[in-house]
């Protein structure tokens, strides 16, 4: 339909009364609003995808070019280009017209600057433990980064903040307890990582019940369930070493998930709660079976299992994640 015949069709049927200017004026602002929602993704995907190359193109430089650096210009290259990237993506970001772009140089510098702090502790033969090195930089980013989101309130300091609060939860207890830890070193990974999981499901609900972006929560409850259900599947080890508590507890873990996700309407539960199930289920037919003529079996049952585990996910995802 062309533009005259279009508006011959918008008289007729407002002299009919067939429409109203309010619905007129509705149906015009949603078309406005659907385009320029279509070009402002356009846009970020440019902005993502220009940050990137900037990105890659400062890492073969420095790949290419680092032997023959001095001291200061790889300081310069690495913590200097951070603090630039930084203080550009804190102006952008205080105008409304440039947020896009802010987030661009605000992970630019997230890269940047504790690489920055690494290099600056090599280069001037601080001689500290590796650990503690790692524990001040991560440690400078919280101080930097926690501020800026509680001044700012931007999606990217809160999550660049939990990052360095992880960062230096890891890096912290190897200073405190990892020479200490030599009989015991993968189970105090393996617990460190189920403190972690636990860590972030809880900011996760946190944030769920703050004005904070869906995304944020939804990413914790994700990696925070990975880890969670991970380090407990990991902790029950095999069956010549295998821990029967975690073995007792993965299951009935993995689906408390299942059901959570049922009872909050957390997708990321459903997901990771039926993989993780699934997985013990391999794990376990495997473990106890492989050397016994049931294993076939035990594969038939364990396949069967498997089928039954996904259909309910896929249902319950229709009936209750969808609705």
């Amino acid at each position: 339909m062309d533009k005259q015949s279009l508006l011959s069709a918008v008289r007729a049927a407002a002299a009919a009364e067939h429409v109203t200017r309010a619905e007129l004026l509705a149906a015009f602002d949603q078309g406005t609003t659907t385009v320029m929602g279509h070009q402002s993704r356009l846009t970020r995907a440019l902005y993502i995808i220009g940050g990137l190359i900037v990105l890659f193109g400062i890492g073969v430089f420095v790949t290419q070019q680092w032997p023959s650096l001095n001291s200061t210009t790889r300081i310069l290259v690495t913590f200097g280009c951070g603090i630039v990237a930084h203080v550009m993506g804190v102006l952008f970001l205080s105008r409304k017209n440039t947020e896009e772009v802010s987030q661009v140089f605000l992970v630019l510098g997230f890269f940047l600057l504790p690489t920055g702090i690494l290099v600056a502790f090599r280069e001037f033969d601080v001689q500290w433990d590796w650990n503690a090195v790692q524990s001040l930089a991560a440690f400078a980013l919280l101080l930097l980064y926690l501020p800026s989101y509680l001044v700012k309130k931007t999606p990217a300091f809160l999550l660049f903040s939990v990052f360095a609060g992880t960062w230096l939860f890891f890096a912290f207890t190897n200073v405190l307890l990892l020479e200490s830890m030599h009989d015991w070193r993968q189970e105090f990974h393996e617990y460190r990582v189920l403190v972690t999981g636990c860590s972030y499901l809880l900011l996760g609900w946190s944030f769920r019940i703050r004005p904070i972006p869906d995304f944020i929560a939804n990413l914790l409850f994700a990696v925070g369930s990975i880890l969670v259900l991970g380090a407990t599947l990991e902790m029950g080890r095999w069956r010549l070493d295998h821990n029967v508590f975690w073995e007792i507890v993965h299951p009935f873990l993995s689906l408390g998930f299942v059901y959570l996700s049922v009872l909050k309407r957390i997708q990321s539960f459903l997901i990771w709660g039926s993989v993780f199930m699934m997985a013990y289920i391999v794990k376990i037919s495997g473990e106890y079976f492989q050397q016994s003529l049931g294993w076939p079996l035990a594969l038939v049952i364990a396949g069967l299992l498997l089928i039954g585990m996904g259909y309910a996910s896929v249902s319950l995802n229709r009936k209750y994640m969808k609705a």
